[in-house]
């Protein structure tokens, strides 16, 4: 179902339901971060488990609940903190009881996102959130909310009706400086 209105979909994150939104690259799957929203996202997008996710913030103190910041210099941090030039997302050590979101890794996937809806989407739920492509795994991921609603009609999508950007974010290693997207 596409919905216009923010408050739908604070509702469903809230409620651990999938949502679909725009973020500041590509649209999004997204889900509240506790392992029942995870595991209907991953049963969504038929996804292998093994797989992390990237998850969003306009706050960095959101994002860092989920960082071992002791394996990080004041200059790696520095970075998270930042924002970049381009949506850049971090590859950085995971504290150790969130295996079941990093899909076994040792590592997880952050970025401060600086839109206005994930601001209050986040800010609303004070935490947070996943966010990965808008796609059945292995398939091309879907940029626009007509087509997310098509294959994904159990979800509220957000339509904006504002033009995403076409490539996601830039990935890099925090740790090796390892440029992977």
């Amino acid at each position: 179902m596409i919905t216009t209105t923010i408050s739908s979909i604070i509702k469903s994150l809230a409620n651990d339901d999938i949502v679909s939104i725009p973020t500041d690259t590509v649209y999004g799957l997204s889900c509240s971060i506790n392992q029942v929203a995870v595991n209907k996202l991953i049963n969504l997008k038929q996804r292998d488990s093994s797989k992390g996710f990237i998850i969003i913030s306009h706050k960095v103190e959101h994002l860092l609940k989920y960082v071992d910041t002791s394996l990080l210099s004041d200059e790696q941090l520095l970075k998270l903190k930042t924002s970049q030039s381009q949506p850049t997302t971090w590859i950085v050590p995971a504290v150790q009881d969130i295996q079941w979101l990093t899909g076994g890794k040792q590592t997880i996937a952050i970025r401060l996102a600086q839109t206005s809806k994930i601001q209050e989407v986040c800010s609303s739920l004070d935490s947070a959130i996943i966010s990965t492509s808008a796609n059945i795994s292995g398939q091309t991921f879907i940029n626009n909310a007509e087509a997310i609603n098509s294959v994904f009609s159990d979800i509220i999508v957000f339509d904006n009706k504002l033009e995403t950007k076409a490539t996601p974010s830039t990935i890099i290693n925090i740790l090796t400086g390892e440029k992977i997207r």
